[in-house]
């Protein structure tokens, strides 16, 4: 299984939101842009498709905190969540 991570861009933030609505999260796109306006994002793809992604924000320059976590139930288990936050 191959897999890239690339900056979550604006264009990415529907399929983020249609991501959170599988595991029952309360996010809109609205909601999902407005966090990441205030930090940074990764997506995850896999054969060109949107996998997953993940926020982070920074707390100074030792500090960060990291949030809103999702992979594709179908990607799970394969390391993509660890590889990801990590």
């Amino acid at each position: 299984m191959t897999f890239k991570f690339i900056p979550l861009t604006p264009l990415h933030l529907a399929d983020y939101a249609t991501l959170t609505e599988i595991f029952g999260w309360p996010f809109t796109k609205e909601d999902l842009g407005f966090a990441l306006s205030l930090g940074t994002g990764i997506a995850v793809q896999s054969k060109g498709r949107f996998s997953g992604a993940g926020l982070c924000w920074k707390l100074g320059d030792d500090l960060a905190s990291l949030g809103h976590a999702a992979i594709r139930p179908e990607m799970q288990g394969k390391g993509i969540g660890r590889a990801l936050i990590t």
